[in-house]
C-alpha cells in the first residue's frame, strides 16, 4: 500500500510523558509493533538521540506515516539491533522529500545491525533516499558501523533540479563520516532519475567507506525514463556497491583501494577509473581514482547454486578457514540467494558442487527476561497497587511518568 509521506515530523511530535514505550533495565528500548517504533522515532527527534532500541518482532508498518528516526537537529547516535526481525509494508513516498530512510540523519555512536526491509518496503523522494540511512553526518571524525543489513524493497531518487542521490543502505555522508558495511546486502531495486544521478547499493556519495563480506544481486540504475526503464549507465556498470559520486570531500585524501579493502570479502567485477580491472577474482588493483566505482564479481549465476554463499564464507581475500561462518543458504528449500538468518544452512564445496551441510548459522542470546512480580496488579479490598515500568511495586505514583496502576498503565504528568 503506497503512502504518500508527507512532512509530518512537527505533528507527530509529543512530550515523552505521552508514550508508552519505556527503556527496561538494560537501556534498551524494546520495539514490538509499529506503534512503538513511531514512538521510539519521536523520542529520539525530539532530542533523545542517544537511546538504544531493539526489536522483539517483526514490525508490519500497513497504513503507518513513518517519521525518519533522526533529523537535522538531532540526529541518531543510538545503537540499534533488530535481531534478524523484519520490517514490511514501510512506504515513504513524497516528491520533494530529502532523507527519506528508516534512520534520516545519523551522527557518530550510531550503529545499525540484524534488520531486513523486505520487498515490500518502498522510498521515494528527491535526493537522499535510502532503505536504512538518508544521510550520515557528523561534527567530529567518526566511524558509523552497519552489520548484517538486507534490503529487499525499492529506492527511487526523482531529483532534476539538485542532487538526486539513492542507495540501498546509505545515503551521502559528509567529511567527517566513514561508513564500514559488514554482512550486508541488496537484493531490492535501486535507481535514479537523471543520468548524473548517484546510485549504489550499499551506499552513494561515500568515499571514506569499507565493504566487508557484502553482495549485491540487482543491477543499480540511473537515467531513468519511461521510454528506458533501464536505465542508462554505461555498459560495464551494473552491480554498484559504493558510487563515490562526483562530489568534492574536503578530507578524505587520496582513495586508497587497497586500505578500503582491507581484509574485505565483499564482490565486484571490475574496478573501473579508466584503465584499472581485475584480471581473477582474486587479484587486486593497490591504488584507485577518486573517482572510482565499485562493481560485483560474480556472475548473476552464482547465487542461487550456493557458490556466491561459500566464497562469502571461504574465500581468500581475507576470512581464514577458522573462522565461523557468517552465511548460510538453505539450498534444498530454493533459496535463490545468501542469508545472515540464524537456522540457515551452511554450504560447503567437494570439488564439483555446492551443498548444503547439517551445521546452521547460529541465534542470538535471548533478551533478558522483564522484571515478574505483577502477579497481583490490585491490591486487597480494591486498594491501589502501584508499579514503575520495570515491574517494581512503589508506594505511590507522585513522580511525573508512566506507571502500571491496578493493572493499567497510567501516565502521571
Amino acid at each position: 500500500m503506497k503512502i504518500s509521506y508527507a512532512l509530518l515530523a512537527a505533528g507527530l511530535m509529543c512530550s515523552s510523558a505521552a508514550f508508552a514505550i519505556t527503556p527496561d533495565a538494560e537501556g534498551l528500548y524494546r520495539i514490538g509493533n509499529a506503534t512503538d517504533l513511531e514512538e521510539f522515532a519521536a523520542l529520539v527527534n525530539s532530542g533523545q538521540a542517544n537511546i538504544n532500541g531493539v526489536l522483539t518482532a517483526d514490525i508490519d508498518m500497513t497504513g503507518v506515516i513513518h517519521a525518519a528516526i533522526g533529523n537535522q537537529e538531532n540526529p541518531y547516535r543510538g545503537k540499534w539491533d533488530g535481531r534478524f526481525h523484519k520490517i514490511s509494508n514501510l512506504s515513504m513516498v513524497n516528491e520533494a522529500g530529502v532523507n527519506l530512510a528508516l534512520f534520516g540523519v545519523v551522527a557518530d555512536g550510531a550503529k545499525i545491525s540484524n534488520t531486513i526491509l523486505d520487498e515490500s518496503c518502498e522510498f521515494s523522494g528527491a535526493d537522499k533516499i535510502a532503505g536504512f540511512v538518508g544521510q550520515g553526518k557528523a561534527a567530529v571524525e567518526c566511524v558509523i558501523e552497519f552489520t548484517c543489513l538486507g534490503f529487499e524493497g525499492t529506492v527511487y531518487a526523482n531529483g532534476t533540479t539538485g542532487s538526486c542521490r539513492a542507495a540501498a543502505i546509505a545515503g551521502p555522508q559528509n567529511e567527517n563520516v566513514s561508513y564500514k558495511f559488514v554482512n550486508c546486502y541488496n537484493t531490492g531495486s535501486v535507481a535514479g532519475v537523471p543520468s548524473s544521478a548517484s546510485v549504489g547499493a550499499m551506499a552513494t556519495c561515500s568515499p571514506r567507506s569499507q565493504v566487508v563480506n557484502c553482495f549485491t544481486t540487482t543491477t543499480i540504475k540511473r537515467g531513468i525514463t519511461e521510454t528506458k526503464p533501464d536505465g542508462g549507465n554505461p555498459s560495464p556498470v551494473g552491480h554498484v556497491l559504493i558510487d563515490l559520486g562526483g562530489e568534492a570531500i574536503a578530507s578524505p585524501g587520496p582513495w586508497k583501494f587497497s586500505s578500503f579493502f582491507g581484509s574485505s570479502n565483499s564482490y565486484y567485477s571490475n574496478v573501473v577509473d579508466g584503465s584499472k580491472s581485475w584480471k581473477t577474482p582474486f587479484t587486486l588493483p593497490t591504488t584507485a581514482a577518486n573517482d572510482v566505482y565499485v562493481y560485483k564479481i560474480v556472475e548473476d549465476s552464482w547465487s542461487p547454486t550456493g557458490q556466491l554463499c561459500w566464497y562469502l564464507n571461504n574465500n581468500t581475500l581475507g576470512t581464514k578457514s577458522e573462522d565461523k561462518p557468517c552465511w548460510g543458504q538453505n539450498l534444498d528449500e530454493g533459496d535463490s540467494y545468501p542469508s545472515f538468518l540464524p537456522g540457515k544452512k551452511v554450504v560447503t564445496y567437494d570439488g564439483t558442487a555446492f551443498k548444503n551441510t547439517t551445521d546452521t548459522l547460529p541465534g542470538l542470546p535471548d533478551l533478558p527476561d522483564l522484571p515478574a512480580g505483577i502477579d497481583s496488579p490490585m491490591g486487597e479490598n480494591g486498594v491501589q497497587k502501584v508499579f514503575n515500568m520495570q515491574g517494581v511495586e512503589v508506594k505511590s505514583a507522585t513522580t511525573p511518568g508512566l506507571y502500571i496502576i491496578n493493572g493499567k498503565k497510567v501516565i502521571v504528568k
